[in-house]
Parts: structure tokens; sequence; C-alpha cells
């Protein structure tokens, strides 16, 4: 189902006015959003290495799909790109062959049809994404943002910059 693009922006507006209060000046900054493209940006910046990341997140049909999360790279403005994502050590910053991507169901990039390496099966549903148990509490836009923002600043999980 598409939902209306005027229900999509009062969605995505009353969730950005929830991430006002995440906003760190020099670390966690938020764009305002784009009613017409549907997208705004965050820019992040590790507290560990000072390293600037870049989170674009689209916001098409949202919330009946996840939000399109890709970060671009901060030297040269490329999508997707190795450089322009973080790393770590488990799967959630996944390094594909020609891209990076969050591998998560909050992402609508980590799905097949979208570029992802998860095909639309039983478990990985872009309609009924919040119900996926591997989403685990990342269903709304503050609690994405947040979990993006925290591990990039945990030691234990934090590689620095995809290469």
């Amino acid at each position: 189902m598409t939902l209306p693009l005027n229900l999509v922006n009062d969605i995505v507006d009353a969730e950005l006015k929830q991430c006002e209060s995440l906003v760190i000046p020099g670390y966690l900054e938020i764009s305002s959003y784009d009613t017409n493209t549907q997208i705004f940006t965050v820019n992040m910046t590790s507290k560990i290495d000072n390293e600037k990341f870049i989170l674009e997140i689209k916001c098409e049909n949202y919330n009946e799909w996840p939000p399109f999360l890709d970060f671009i790279d901060p030297k040269t403005g490329e999508h997707g790109t190795h450089n322009a994502y973080p790393q770590s050590d488990d799967s959630f910053f996944n390094k594909m062959q020609s891209a990076g991507c969050i591998c998560n169901p909050c992402s609508k990039k980590s799905y097949k049809e979208h570029g992802g390496p998860h095909k639309d099966d039983a478990s990985w549903n872009l309609i009924g994404w919040k119900e996926n148990p591997k989403v685990s509490s990342l269903t709304t836009l503050p609690t994405i943002i947040t979990a993006i923002y925290h591990r990039i600043n945990d030691p234990s999980k934090y590689k620095g910059r995809m290469k």
C-alpha cells in the first residue's frame, strides 16, 4: 500500500520533532526535511577518531516501508561507497561487494530489490518490516539515528571508516 505523500510527511515531521533532543552540535546534527524529495541528512562525528559521516535518510512511503538509509562520502559526495560507511566487526555495517549497507530490516537498502543482500521472503518483507524480530527496537527515525550514532561511538563495535 502506498501512503499519501502528506501523511508520510506528517509522520516524518512528528518523528523529527522527537529527534531535536538528540542533536549535539558538532557531533550529531540533523538537516531540515525536504518534503518534495522526502530526504534529510544526519551529520555524525565519531568521538573516538573524529571521523565524519553523513547519513542520508529517504522516507519514501514511510512508515509502511522502512527508510532508505545510505551514507555519503564526506570528501567526494558519492553515495554508498565503502569509504562513506563506518566499519564494525559485526554485520550491522555490511561491506557488500561494491557498496556499503546498514544490514537491518530498518534500512530499505538492505533488501535485495533495493541493492541489498536480503531477498524478500517470509523473514524480510518491506511491508511489515517493524514486525521482523531482527529489527529490534529500530522502528522509528529517532531510534534508528540513535543506534547508528551510538555504534560509531562504541569502541567495542566501531572500527573506523570502511575501506
